[in-house]
């Protein structure tokens, strides 16, 4: 709570006037918000760099139960962040998209947006190297071997909650999941069977 606090009265505060993210001159909490938001974009970018770094040497299962593991703890950080910062949400970032700033968004949402640019697509424009490692496991598992089911579903289901819409945040797409799953697995299903 006194976390919650902190940033609460950061965001309220009145230290005079400055440019933010385009929009012209503005102060007080309007300054206060842009710059807490530009600070978290910092801090994500930064932390995905050094998880990111970490994928190069990593095929296969050892990247996959690297991605959900890191997965899992970046999403639930981001939930426990994004209720830190609920005034942001509630008050900066609302009034940003009302004025038609599309590339502000909810606390949460910047993370996934974040994951995807930074960490995501890192991995995937090396010749597919995520969706190639599920695909392996699952040509494993229908030549008769046992694999771990739940990690594919965990690394599947993050591709489901990558899926973004530019000008709805609430609103999720499949285009991530289409793109960067099912249509490999489509492909490598017929050319299989």
């Amino acid at each position: 709570m006194s976390i919650y606090t902190v940033v609460y009265n950061y965001c309220t505060s009145n230290p005079g006037s400055s440019n933010l993210l385009g929009g012209g001159a503005r102060t007080g909490a309007n300054l206060m918000g842009s710059d807490l938001y530009n600070h978290l974009i910092k801090y994500f970018t930064a932390h995905l760099k050094g998880l990111r770094d970490a994928t190069d040497c990593l095929q296969d299962k050892a990247l996959l139960r690297y991605y959900a593991k890191e997965w899992d703890r970046y999403s639930t950080g981001a939930n426990y962040i994004n209720r830190i910062f609920m005034h942001l949400n509630r008050h900066w970032v609302k009034r940003e998209r009302d004025e038609g700033r599309l590339g502000v968004y909810p606390v949460y949402t910047l993370a996934l947006v974040q994951w995807k640019q930074i960490f995501f697509l890192h991995i995937q424009n090396k010749d597919q190297k995520l969706t190639n490692a599920i695909l392996g496991l699952i040509e494993n598992q229908r030549n008769g071997e046992t694999i771990d089911v739940s990690l594919v579903k965990n690394v599947a289901q993050s591709f489901v909650s990558l899926g973004l819409d530019d000008f709805d945040p609430n609103k999720a797409t499949f285009d991530v999941y289409k793109e960067h799953f099912e249509t490999p697995f489509i492909n490598a299903t017929e050319k299989y069977y």
